[in-house]
C-alpha cells in the first residue's frame, strides 16, 4: 500500500523564538505556493517581497502553541490571520525560514 513521503504538513519546533515546549504546525508548499514565492524573487522592492512573504505565511502557518508578551496564548493563525502580522520581526522570519521547498527543482517551475 502506499505512504505519502511528503506529508500536508509538518509541526516544528520553535524553541528558538518561543522557549522550550513550543511547536508551529506549517502546511507543505504546494505548486501555487511555490510560483507565488518565485514571483517573489522577481519583485522590485523589498515591500513586494514582504507582501509575498507575509502571503505565503498567511497561507502555510495553520496552528501553533504560541503564547505573548504576558505567556497568554495566541490565537490560532488559522482562526485570525491578523495575528501573523502583529509578531515581531523576529518570529516571523524565524517561520519564513521554515518554509521548505525541498525536492523541488525551481528551474523546471513556470514563471509567470
Amino acid at each position: 500500500m502506499p505512504s505519502r513521503k511528503f506529508k500536508k504538513s509538518t509541526k516544528h519546533n520553535t524553541t528558538e523564538v518561543q522557549g522550550k515546549g513550543s511547536w508551529v504546525e506549517m502546511l507543505t508548499p504546494t505548486y501555487e505556493d511555490i510560483e507565488l514565492a518565485m514571483n517573489g524573487q522577481d519583485a522590485q522592492t523589498p515591500k513586494s517581497q514582504m507582501e509575498m512573504s507575509k502571503a505565503l505565511l498567511d497561507r502555510l502557518v495553520v496552528a501553533w502553541n504560541w503564547v505573548d508578551d504576558n505567556d497568554e496564548p495566541l490565537p490560532q493563525p488559522n482562526e485570525d490571520p491578523q495575528v501573523i502580522k502583529e509578531l515581531p520581526i523576529q518570529e516571523t522570519l524565524f517561520l519564513v525560514g521554515l518554509v521548505n521547498v525541498e525536492g523541488v527543482d525551481q528551474k523546471k517551475l513556470p514563471r509567470k
